[in-house]
């Protein structure tokens, strides 16, 4: 026969054979392709989330994909979204951070003394916030389990407000000037 019809004969084959993934689903609406894309995709980045080295802080708060959290987080106040995305991902003025900066700086609890001063330790572990992480926390301390308005009034409070911003001629690079 000829070349063209050959040809078309062994697409229309290798067609026939091929794996269903990809071929079109004749009659389903563009929306359920969608949403099936949506989750296979989500489910490859939860995926290489949980695999991933490192990001000890930020997968403490999101230890997997939290779509509807981020989404909350993403329509807060600019400012909102500044010192939560600093907190959770641990870059921050606080200690363990800082410390990494610039070794000269102490990487303890500037409130309890204890070791290492970051997220996970003000918002479970240390002593002088305690009462107040309990009270605006709630069951996170059982659970790991959080929620997007009780951590914003955590981070509201005076005290892990100060600890937050404070250091900021560390922080630039102005210590000791």
């Amino acid at each position: 026969g000829e070349p063209g019809n050959e040809m078309a004969d062994l697409l229309a084959k290798e067609g026939r054979m091929s794996d269903d993934i990809y071929m079109e689903d004749i009659g389903v609406p563009i929306s359920h392709r969608k949403k099936h894309i949506n989750i296979k995709a989500n489910w490859i980045w939860n995926k290489k989330w949980l695999e991933s080295e490192g990001r000890q802080q930020t997968k403490h708060f999101f230890w997997k994909l939290d779509l509807k959290k981020s989404e909350q987080i993403i329509h807060l106040p600019r400012h909102q979204v500044a010192k939560l995305t600093q907190f959770i991902t641990g870059f921050n003025r606080l200690g363990r951070h800082m410390n990494k900066i610039n070794p000269h700086i102490p990487i303890k609890c500037r409130l309890c003394e204890a070791p290492k001063e970051d997220a996970i330790h003000l918002s479970l572990e240390c002593d002088p916030l305690l009462n107040h992480s309990r009270q605006t926390l709630g069951k996170y301390h059982e659970d790991k389990k959080w929620k997007l308005t009780n951590l914003v009034e955590f981070l509201g409070g005076s005290t892990v407000r100060g600890l937050l911003e404070g250091r900021r001629e560390e922080a630039d690079g102005r210590a000791g000037q």
